[in-house]
């Protein structure tokens, strides 16, 4: 067997994986205070699903002590009006909706009035941010192959458009370190 695998080359008996989280620990069940989850992702869009139903979040949310989550997969178009109808104006206050971009379009006359649509839509259905994907810079590439990276000027768009809406933008911009060590069994997050 090789050091470096593939994608399922792993077999369940050879996954121990090393910790690389350094702290001490401090079971809390349940929060003295209400909290906020500010990183979850409710719904589908790429490769994350989930069918679980508003209802049943709030059953879990109200006995862990979560007063509201931020999904920050709100998607774009006709899925971020569904998912701010779904979450957000059936649990009002306890589901905060962020949108997202389609970068397919990067190349494309349409980018720039997707992102502005994109954010006017978010911000006028009660949309409360816009969430940017590791994907940017890692991932998405623009017709010539490129990586699109974070500082690209074609996304300059998306703080103009935040700007004028007033609403903030997260990205994602880091990982944790497992992500940069060797793909083996000792690999906390090889999954």
């Amino acid at each position: 067997m090789t050091d470096f695998l593939t994608e399922n080359e792993l077999l369940l008996k050879n996954f121990r994986p090393i910790s690389t989280l350094k702290a001490k620990r401090t079971p809390v069940c349940k929060p003295k205070f209400p909290v906020i989850d500010m990183h979850n992702h409710l719904t589908s869009i790429y490769y994350m699903t989930r069918n679980t139903s508003p209802k049943e979040y709030v059953d879990i949310m109200d006995a862990s002590g979560v007063a509201a989550i931020i999904n920050l997969n709100g998607g774009w178009d006709n899925l971020l009006k569904e998912n701010i109808e779904k979450f957000d104006r059936s649990f009002p206050g306890r589901f905060l909706t962020f949108c997202n971009f389609n970068y397919d379009l990067i190349d494309t006359p349409d980018f720039d009035s997707h992102v502005k649509a994109t954010v006017s839509e978010c911000a006028r259905l009660g949309g409360r941010g816009i969430k940017i994907f590791k994907e940017l810079g890692l991932k998405y590439r623009d017709k010539a192959g490129k990586l699109i990276m974070p500082d690209d000027p074609r996304l300059k768009v998306i703080w103009e458009a935040a700007a004028k809406a007033k609403i903030p933008v997260l990205y994602h911009i880091a990982d944790p370190l497992a992500f940069f060590q060797p793909p083996d069994g000792k690999n906390e997050r090889i999954e």
